[in-house]
């Protein structure tokens, strides 16, 4: 065996009840990860994926980043399907023959996505160098997600009520009051 890290022999069993000697190969690092996936998935820039867009036969841009990143903004016509969530809901989202980018903030987690993805059958993936960053950088539109303002959260929430009317009928006038309402009536009908 090799100390230092290397290849060494180990020996396998196998179920035919043989024993056999293989050699393993060292350990690779997250950037012998990375420069793997560079050789093996072509790159869009971002100015290469705004043009790619504005054609008739433009790839479905996957956002990869976590829900919080996505909230921020993200790419027009994006779709957001987490890193960790990839392998099992793409094929909710994308089929095997469509032109795909695969999008991040940076464009590292997207290069081992799109890897994962060209494993899986994905025939035409790219990823996006720079990712979402150097999209903004480079002042290309983006969305941003858009919240409910405390007006309209009020509005909903007295919709509710009235389906559901709280003690004597009263209507509280912020959602500060409604929502204490609401759970106060929730503590009284739990106990």
């Amino acid at each position: 065996g090799n100390s230092q890290g290397g290849d060494f022999d180990v020996n396998v069993y196998n179920p035919v009840g043989i024993t056999v000697s293989s050699r393993s190969a060292a350990v690779a690092t997250y950037q012998d990860l990375l420069a793997q996936a560079r050789n093996e998935i072509p790159e869009v820039d971002a100015g290469g994926l705004s043009d790619a867009l504005a054609r008739d036969d433009a790839p479905l841009v996957i956002d990869v980043r976590e829900q919080s990143e996505w909230d921020e903004g993200h790419i027009p016509g994006a779709v957001h399907v987490s890193r960790g969530f990839l392998e099992s809901r793409i094929a909710g989202v994308a089929s095997h023959d469509q032109p795909l980018v695969i999008a991040c903030a940076g464009g590292s987690r997207s290069l081992l996505a799109a890897q994962t993805l060209r494993q899986m059958g994905f025939s035409d993936v790219t990823n996006l160098a720079g990712g979402f960053a150097d999209w903004k950088r480079t002042g290309h539109t983006y969305d941003v997600p858009r919240r409910m303002t405390d007006d309209e959260a009020a509005r909903l929430i007295a919709l509710n009520l009235q389906r559901q009317p709280l003690d004597n009928d009263l209507r509280p006038q912020t959602p500060k009051e409604i929502l204490l309402r609401m759970l106060n009536n929730l503590f009284r009908t739990a106990q």
